[in-house]
């Protein structure tokens, strides 16, 4: 590439780095979000499910971890992206 393209790009990259914009930038806060969502999936999980069979979990706690897994496959499928 020449400098003529190369210059400009690279001093977008720049700026958003800066800003905290840059994709590399997003993507870290993506995955430190995803693993704090595994970390609440794995403690709900423990929470409501380990004693399933003496009393089962609540609509409202199964809506909790069915929340949960959804906002993980999301920030799993932007992350990847």
């Amino acid at each position: 590439m020449s400098p003529k393209i190369v210059c400009p790009i690279l001093a977008k990259e720049l700026q958003d780095f800066h800003k905290g914009t840059a994709l590399i930038q997003k993507v870290e806060i993506a995955i430190k979000a995803r693993e704090d969502c595994i970390k609440q999936i794995e403690a709900y999980s423990t929470q409501y499910f380990s004693n399933a069979e003496v009393l089962p979990p609540s609509n409202e706690q199964i809506d909790t971890v069915v929340n949960l897994l959804t906002n993980l496959r999301h920030l799993t499928i932007y992350t990847v992206e």
